[in-house]
């Protein structure tokens, strides 16, 4: 058993940004944002932004580049036999623990960058056991509904027999 859910996600100030950049960069630097008929999200619009503060022309979206600027803590519920797989999983993020009031059931808050979220993911769905894959299937789809499936765009979705997916890197020619 592994269950998580987001709690804490980027919190941008996009009127004071804005502002900054108005005032000291010369430049509008939301062309990419407000050209784009896609609904953005807070962190695709935030990277989009830091994107056109280096290039006016810069198209909306998640510059791989700047990945490390969006961060997020998911608190994670799981069986103790798995968390240190999902630890390993997660190699670099910060992470507390504590005990639930079930036995050998901890809580695990983990917090780190989209790309370290993103590499964790695809270590996590490609891992031996079920539970583990099914779990890091259920934090990728919690990045999905939040409007980052780009994030993932050079992987795909590989189904197993046992109702969870492989993450899969596409392999270019």
């Amino acid at each position: 058993m592994m269950r998580s859910t987001f709690i804490a996600r980027p919190a941008v100030d996009f009127n004071v940004l804005l502002q900054a950049c108005d005032e000291v960069l010369g430049h509008k630097v939301t062309h990419g944002v407000d050209n784009t008929a896609k609904n953005l999200s807070d962190a695709e619009r935030f990277l989009s932004i830091l994107a056109a503060m280096q290039d006016v022309e810069a198209p909306a979206g998640l510059p791989p580049s700047l990945l490390a600027h969006i961060s997020f803590s998911i608190l994670t519920v799981a069986d103790e036999i798995d968390i240190l797989d999902i630890l390993e999983s997660c190699s670099g993020m910060s992470f507390t623990r504590a005990e639930t009031k079930v036995r050998q059931v901890l809580l695990v808050i983990l917090t780190g960058a989209i790309q370290q979220w993103r590499d964790a993911i695809v270590t996590g769905t490609n891992h031996s056991q079920p539970t583990i894959r099914a779990g890091f299937n259920q934090i990728h789809d919690l990045f999905v509904q939040e409007g980052l499936t780009a994030v993932w765009n050079d992987y795909e979705q590989r189904p197993q027999a046992d109702g969870t997916y492989l993450l899969l890197e596409y392999k270019h020619h």
